[in-house]
C-alpha cells in the first residue's frame, strides 16, 4: 500500500504506517508527505513481506532518489527525505512499482 498524507512530520508518518501495517496483517506500507517544503517517506513491512524478498530500505532509497533525496533503514522499516515536493506522487508510484516487481506481480 502506498499513500500520501501532507502536513505531518516523518515520525507521525512512521506511526501511521505501523498502525496501517498492523491492520493489514501481512503487507508493505509506504507513506509520503510534504510539510514546510520538505518531503518525507517512510516504509514499514511485515515479517512476511521481508521473507518474500522485500527490503524497506531498498524501496525507500529508490523512491527518495526520484525526489532528489536519500534514505535508508532496515529490511522492515526505513525512512527517507527529499527536496522536491512536486515529485512525491512519482516517488510513491516508484515505490509501488518496485514492490510489485520484487513480488513478481
Amino acid at each position: 500500500m502506498t499513500a500520501q498524507r501532507d502536513g505531518v512530520d516523518q515520525r507521525a508518518l512512521l506511526n501511521l504506517a505501523d498502525r496501517v501495517k498492523a491492520k493489514l496483517g501481512e503487507g508493505a506500507v509506504v507513506l509520503g508527505g510534504a510539510s514546510d517544503g520538505r518531503v518525507a517517506l517512510v516504509a514499514s513491512f511485515t515479517g512476511g513481506a521481508v521473507e518474500r524478498g522485500l527490503s524497506a530500505a531498498e524501496i525507500v532509497r529508490g523512491a527518495a532518489e526520484v525526489m532528489g533525496g536519500g534514505g535508508g533503514g532496515r529490511d522492515d522499516v526505513a525512512q527517507a527525505g527529499g527536496r522536491d515536493p512536486e515529485r512525491l506522487d512519482d516517488a510513491l508510484a516508484a515505490a509501488r512499482k518496485a514492490i510489485e516487481r520484487a513480488l513478481g506481480a
